[in-house]
């Protein structure tokens, strides 16, 4: 009988990881999305714009928590956006052509700096009771 309990247990505690696990794999998915969907929003092309505006409603409409901690992050994406300079690269053809502006790459580094990521940090923080 004990073995039985033991073992119910177990699986009741393996059951229980998983989930925390899956929860925090979708808080995170979701923290990193809303930092890109931020930057784009961002963005001088309308396309990437636009997509960033969905992208963000996605993530808040399917997301958890209060929209301050969703702004908050964003706010610092924008911040850390202005002080960062575009990267800028040439096309194949001539190398008198003009530098062109790479605003996927910008966006890319941009989540990955450390202003962003400890934001990204404590978005996380905060949003961590809304996923349980």
């Amino acid at each position: 009988m004990q073995s039985l309990l033991a073992a119910s247990l177990a699986a009741v505690l393996i059951d229980t990881s998983a989930a925390a696990g899956m929860r925090r794999t979708a808080l995170r998915a979701d923290v990193e999305g809303y930092a890109m969907a931020a930057c784009l929003t961002r963005q001088d092309v309308p396309f990437l714009r636009e997509q960033g505006y969905l992208w963000g409603d996605v993530v808040l409409q399917r997301g958890h928590g209060p929209v301050e901690d969703w702004t908050t992050l964003a706010e610092a994406v924008g911040a850390a956006a202005a002080r960062r300079a575009m990267p800028m690269a040439r096309g194949d053809g001539a190398v008198h052509d003009p530098l062109k502006p790479m605003p996927l790459l910008f966006c890319h580094e941009l989540v990955r700096s450390p202003a962003v990521r400890a934001a990204k940090a404590r978005a996380m923080r905060r949003l961590a009771p809304a996923y349980r």
